[in-house]
């Protein structure tokens, strides 16, 4: 974590303001994205492309005229299997000189009805695509998943408990787990584990092989034609 902090700061991002968005799932896309790791790119790509729109209509500028950037960690750990987003965005856009070269033009900070708008317009997208790719159904009171998970693996029933914050194994196999986040009235600041769930819980943290778990997006992208000129190192030294 050090390390990947060290990478920022001093090789990818510039000395400009930088904004963390964190979205979240609820609880059945948690399981969808932790059995199917090509829907993350799918609803990172909605997310960022919302926040990337915002940040260039705060600048008065558009699409055609401006970019902007972020790097994406996608966090996987907590008390429970919550795949979401640490998105550190740049806080303004990019917009070419007259010499051509990026001049960056920050916006200001948004406010509490720009961040609903944005959350509701995320979750209309997020829900719109999922269902044209067949993998939620919508009726007007709830909606659930509808897909086939392929082939069954034992890590989908883990993944299943660690997100319903039950017990995936052993005894007791199937109840709820307590979750602690304040030391309870009697004093107790600690839970117990069997050994098999513990193990099970920590399995169900670990991603798929090859699956890349920070996202360099817009200015930052390995095919952005601005990332040479904006990064603090050869936009080659990282990727």
């Amino acid at each position: 974590m050090a390390e990947t902090a060290e990478l920022l700061v001093d090789k990818v991002l510039p000395q400009q303001p930088v904004r963390q968005w964190v979205p979240s799932l609820p609880f059945a896309l948690r399981y969808l994205l932790a059995t199917r790791p090509e829907i993350i790119t799918q609803v990172l790509g909605i997310v960022y492309r919302a926040i990337s729109g915002h940040l260039i209509r705060q600048a008065g500028l558009t699409r055609a005229s401006a970019a902007t950037g972020a790097v994406t960690l996608i966090q996987r750990f907590g008390s429970a299997l919550n795949i979401h987003y640490h998105i550190l965005a740049l806080d303004g856009v990019y917009a070419a000189d007259r010499q051509g070269r990026p001049r960056f033009v920050s916006v200001p900070a948004p406010s509490a009805g720009e961040l609903r708008q944005l959350v509701q317009c995320i979750a209309i997208r997020i829900g719109r695509s999922l269902e044209r790719a067949g993998l939620i159904t919508r009726d007007i009171e709830n909606e659930y998943l509808d897909f086939d998970p392929g082939e069954e693996s034992p890590m989908h029933g883990l993944r299943g408990s660690s997100i319903t914050y039950r017990i995936a194994v052993g005894q007791g196999a199937g109840g709820r787990t307590l979750t602690l986040k304040n030391p309870f009235r009697n004093g107790t600041t600690h839970i117990l584990f069997s050994p098999q769930d513990f193990v099970a819980r920590l399995a169900a943290l670990v991603p798929r092989p090859w699956v890349n778990l920070t996202r360099y997006l817009g200015v930052f992208a390995p095919s952005s034609p601005m990332r040479r000129a904006i990064v603090p190192t050869p936009a080659d030294s990282f990727a």
